[in-house]
């Protein structure tokens, strides 16, 4: 009986089609791994060179919870394949984005993820990016991920127009200057799994005068007394240590009532507080 081979064009036809599937689920094997084995070694270079092509990447900078290691980053990485970025752990990896965090902003965002790229990003601390930590157009998972002290224009920790899912981690005390402080969804989806979102705050004018108008409301709305300032009550207590009159209706029924008939009587030699 004879055996029948594959032809050679079918045989690379069926290679490029397995090789195409693995790069589509994320299993080739890694760009690499940044470091060697101490702090040193892993700098912004070495970061971006383990993230070209995509894959998994690693870290290896002697890192552990009670001795950190940080690496600087001067400018916005993209992310145009897909890739699985692990840190190994929250505490024990940093990405400092370099911003002071008072005065003008000097620092940069971290990464861009490309429309329809696959990005996973695991066990890390992102600190003190100087525009949105993380710009998705694509498909972002952010898992055991913190995001802080970071300050923008507008979508502090993420700015998500694909995707965007974030499991477990925390974004805390990130600051925009108009929309979200911490993440915003200007477009696509969202979904949060146990994550801690805390914190955010803006700081734009826009923002700084409604507030000021919120707390001028209050303001009016908070119950005074009703008399003359140094004036006495019948019971010969200063007016004003006298205590408000209880509720808002009451408080303006009383006010009409003293703007109708006088508060006191200049021409008696006197004046006169609220009679109760």
């Amino acid at each position: 009986m004879r055996r029948r081979f594959l032809s050679p064009k079918l045989a690379v036809l069926l290679l490029l089609l397995l090789s195409a599937l693995i790069w589509k689920f994320g299993l080739a094997t890694a760009a690499g791994t940044v470091g060697d084995g101490t702090p040193a070694s892993c700098t912004e270079d070495a970061l971006i060179a383990a993230l070209q092509g995509g894959g998994a990447v690693t870290f290896d900078c002697g890192q552990t919870d009670d001795a950190p290691v940080t690496i600087p980053v001067t400018q916005r990485i993209a992310l145009t394949a897909d890739t699985v970025i692990d840190g190994g752990a929250a505490k024990a990896l940093i990405l400092n984005g370099g911003d002071a965090g008072t005065g003008d902003r000097n620092g940069v965002g971290i990464f861009a993820v490309g429309a329809g790229v696959s990005v996973e990003i695991r066990n890390l601390t992102i600190l003190n990016a100087g525009d949105s930590a993380i710009i998705n157009q694509g498909a972002l998972t952010l898992d055991s991920v913190v995001i802080q002290e970071a300050r923008a224009a507008q979508c502090a920790a993420v700015q998500s127009t694909g995707t965007l899912t974030v499991r477990r981690g925390m974004l805390t005390t990130n600051t925009a200057e108009s929309i979200g402080g911490n993440a915003c969804v200007l477009a696509g989806t969202a979904t949060f799994e146990n994550a801690d979102v805390r914190f955010g705050r803006r700081t734009g004018r826009r923002h700084l005068h409604r507030r000021r108008q919120r707390e001028h409301h209050r303001q009016l709305h908070r119950l005074q007394p009703f008399h003359a300032p140094g004036s006495r009550d019948l019971r010969g207590r200063d007016g004003d240590s006298d205590a408000a009159w209880r509720g808002a209706g009451e408080q303006r029924r009383r006010s009409r009532f003293a703007r109708r008939a006088g508060w006191w009587s200049l021409q008696r030699g006197h004046q006169r507080s609220s009679v109760r």
